[in-house]
């Protein structure tokens, strides 16, 4: 009987880190036309062959067959080292194996003999596996004539503690490496003589990261980074910090070299990796850079105790335990005190008058690990003597006005105008035209206008594009295919002269007709454009399929993840939209009861201008007999929003999915804005909304703020603008607060009998805490709740400059 056998290959050349399995049974395996293959015979003396044979290059495995034979690879051409080794048996090699590109190099053949207890003369190390660790790994060293007597091992010079000296006789030592490891040659000693290498064997270290001179340094500043196993080939060495790369200056020795800290950087933990052109190395850090925090914006600035106050700024890092609020010398915020928490955004309660009496004020600083801003914000407690609106800076516009007309014969160096409550007009006809006033707003009841803010969000974002760059199909695209006028959405499958188009299960691939948005007439199916995809990931609600063309940039692992997340949003969704009746609440029209989500860059190809479709929902695919209908319930998206920014993306499959839910249950009494409304609010249940900071959501709301002047709450345009989405989410996420939260959704998602303010008013008011009288009345509340509530925007609002 022969023991079990392993076969190591190593390339030079060519290295990883953690190697892949191609299996028992390789031998039929089809050959990849830029790498090629090994393959031979493993026998024992006599020639019996060595079945089961375990083969292995730092990159691919293998076994070998009943008969000896093995085929290893694919695998890069170049010049391969082979070794192999059984229980038993002494260790073979054999150099310079040559490689080609789609070629197997055959009768790479090996005869192992017998091992033996005694050490021989010329005992050598041929081999280290893995080739990579840290302090206290386990390795082993592969050799020939190592004897079963113990000796030493040495790494770079560090002794090495033995764990087994060959005893299988197979040419295997397996150590424990050497506190603080170096990379260097592997030796093995037995009686005192070293180890006698034609090639010297090398492992190699994973670089570690202990300390960084400073400890805190703005963007562009030099450090000096010590530890031990860098490259001293500059580019080798890739440092980062928060995932920003630092540009590497020089390397003084592997124990030393000075960075350069990365634009945009932020405080956190240094990481370090070696790329080589044989392999990629991920290192170990403990080295920790505080970026100095810096303060923008504080709201409100003056408030009574207990209001949430809101510091706005940059590098507030990601660690609570790190940050500190300091108000002067009168009281400190611990971090885990904080209300909310972000890299440039947190807020906290407003001290009480024992910290700071009415009347006075207070500087504000953040301080990260010790190091405060250099900048402080005032903020003074306001006086309850102060009880009318206008200590407040807030008036009536009928009390201080003549016949329509304000008067103002001078202003204060620091006033500012905020339209708080706007007219109410037609539903038909848009706010356009001149207006013979100018309007700057005024943000959480500031004196002073919003500067400029860094996002709130964690992390860096992909750059917005400009006002106006979305374009939203899903409002002409129900006013083409509305729902039966009185009945439901919802259609139900006679079997009659309708072919299901995705059945269950779900084919591998299917076509899809698109309405042509970027070139042709959406409205005329003839110019729709085909789409085939294939299906790359089912969800327990979707089926994930991904367009072929050459130019879509989802994987297979991309949509596995696409599918996971739809999953959450479906279920968050089915609850917090659900009219309380419709099963499920977007309908099935189909014996498929998934979702379709259709990723594709036919939404936008041949697109000019700056104008983008992020994905829409079209009701004609829940007729099936309309012209180019799925017949089935399907979500299109752009691929290339997953690619720029997933969080948005996300957002966008919550927004189209309630657009579904409203269609299937709502039915001909749904309107274009509370639709829209609701499905941004949608964004915000499921967690890549306004209130999280996502980018699509927010410019929403700030062009609302840009221009409430022009945006009619219950009229819907054909060109509806970004700020129409933000006036109508912000309507809706009042009628939540203040209707009863949920119930209210409900309600707004049945199919009640009224339409529009009709259905508000009948429907959704009677829930109003604290009650309201009618609708006009509740909506002057939405406009003054516009003016106190601190929205917390990350951005300014272009356009508005002081008037003098």
């Amino acid at each position: 009987m022969y023991g079990f056998l392993l076969l190591l290959v190593f390339l030079t050349g060519c290295g990883g880190v953690n190697p892949t399995t191609s299996g028992a049974g390789s031998v039929g395996q089809p050959l990849n036309l830029d790498w090629g293959s090994i393959s031979g015979r493993v026998t024992a003396s006599g020639g019996t062959p060595l079945a089961q044979a375990y083969i292995e290059t730092t990159t691919k495995q293998t076994t070998s067959g009943s008969d000896g034979t093995y085929l290893l690879g694919p695998m890069p051409p170049g010049d391969y080292r082979v070794i192999a080794r059984a229980s038993g048996l002494q260790p073979q090699v054999k150099e310079g194996v040559r490689v080609r590109a789609g070629q197997i190099t055959e009768r790479v053949d090996f005869l192992l003999t017998a091992g033996t207890a005694t050490a021989t003369p010329d005992f050598a190390v041929l081999a280290v596996s893995p080739r990579f660790g840290t302090d206290g790994d386990t390795v082993t060293v592969i050799g020939t004539g190592f004897g079963r007597t113990p000796g030493r091992v040495t790494v770079a010079g560090k002794e090495a503690a033995i764990i087994d000296w060959n005893s299988r006789l197979d040419g295997r030592i397996i150590i424990q490496l050497p506190a603080e490891v170096e990379t260097g040659p592997v030796k093995v000693f037995i009686a005192g003589v070293p180890s006698h290498e034609t090639q010297e064997v090398t492992l190699i270290a994973r670089p570690v990261l202990l300390e960084a001179v400073p400890t805190s340094a703005r963007p562009g500043a030099s450090l000096t980074l010590y530890g031990r196993n860098f490259s001293v080939i500059p580019s080798f060495n890739r440092v980062s910090l928060n995932g920003r790369p630092c540009q590497v200056i020089e390397v003084a020795s592997p124990r030393q070299m000075r960075v350069l800290m990365p634009q945009g950087a932020e405080t956190g933990l240094l990481q370090i990796r070696l790329e080589t052109n044989e392999f990629q190395l991920d290192g170990i850090s403990t080295a920790r850079v505080t970026v100095p925090p810096e303060l923008i914006h504080l709201s409100p600035k003056r408030s009574l105790p207990g209001v949430t106050l809101t510091l706005y700024g940059r590098n507030f890092t990601s660690d609570r335990s790190a940050v500190k609020v300091l108000l002067g010398e009168r009281a400190t915020i611990q971090g885990n005190d904080l209300l909310t928490f972000s890299n440039t955004r947190l807020s906290f309660l407003a001290p009480g008058t024992d910290v700071v009496p009415p009347g006075e004020s207070v500087e504000i600083r953040v301080s990260v690990n010790g190091i405060p801003t250099q900048e402080a914000m005032v903020w003074t407690a306001y006086n309850p003597a102060w009880t009318t609106l206008d200590a407040y800076g807030i008036y009536e516009f009928e009390r201080v006005s003549t016949n329509g007309t304000l008067h103002l014969p001078k202003l204060g160096a620091d006033d500012r105008f905020a339209l708080v409550s706007i007219i109410s007009g037609s539903p038909d006809q848009d706010l356009g035209g001149d207006f013979t006033y100018t309007l700057t707003s005024v943000l959480g009841n500031n004196r002073t206008l919003v500067p400029a803010l860094p996002s709130s969000a964690v992390g860096p974002r992909a750059a917005l594009p400009a006002a106006r760059a979305y374009l939203d199909v899903g409002p002409r695209l129900r006013r083409r295919y509305p729902p039966a006028a009185g009945g439901s959405a919802r259609l139900a499958v006679t079997g009659q002269g309708v072919r299901p188009a995705i059945g269950n299960p779900a084919p591998a691939s299917a076509t899809f007709w698109l309405p042509n948005f970027a070139t042709g007439n959406p409205d005329n199916p003839a110019d729709d454009q085909l789409a085939t995809a294939t299906l790359l990931a089912t969800g327990t609600h979707c089926l994930v399929y991904v367009d072929i063309a050459t130019d879509t940039r989802i994987t297979a692992s991309d949509a596995e993840k696409i599918a996971s997340r739809f999953d959450v949003i479906y279920r968050t969704l089915a609850t917090a939209c659900w009219d309380g009746s419709s099963t499920p609440p977007e309908g099935d029209i189909d014996a498929q009861p998934r979702i379709l989500l259709l990723l594709t860059p036919q939404i936008n190809r041949g697109a000019t201008g700056n104008l983008v479709i992020l994905g829409y929902f079209n009701p004609r695919d829940k007729v099936p007999s309309q012209t180019h209908s799925a017949g089935t319930e399907i979500i299109y998206l752009w691929d290339e929003a997953y690619r720029t920014n997933p969080d948005d993306f996300y957002g966008v499959m919550a927004h189209e999915l309630q657009h579904m839910m409203y269609y299937n249950q709502k039915g001909s009494e749904g309107v274009d804005w509370l639709d829209e409304g609701l499905s941004v609010w949608a964004q915000q249940i499921v967690g890549y909304g306004f209130t999280q900071g996502l980018p699509t959501p927010v410019s929403y709301v700030v062009e609302y703020l840009r221009t409430p002047h022009k945006v009619s709450l219950n009229h819907w345009p054909t060109d509806a603008g970004l700020e129409n989405y933000g006036m109508s989410y912000l309507f809706v996420e009042y009628l939540f607060e203040r209707c009863g939260g949920y119930e209210a959704i409900r309600r707004l998602e049945r199919k009640n009998g009224a339409i529009g303010f009709d259905d508000v008013q009948t429907n959704v008011l009677p829930l109003a805490r604290p009650t309201t009288p009618n609708l006009e009345t509740f909506f002057h509340d939405f406009g003054l709740a516009m003016y106190l509530d601190d929205l917390g925007l990350p951005d300014t609002f272009p356009g508005h400059q002081p008037t003098v």
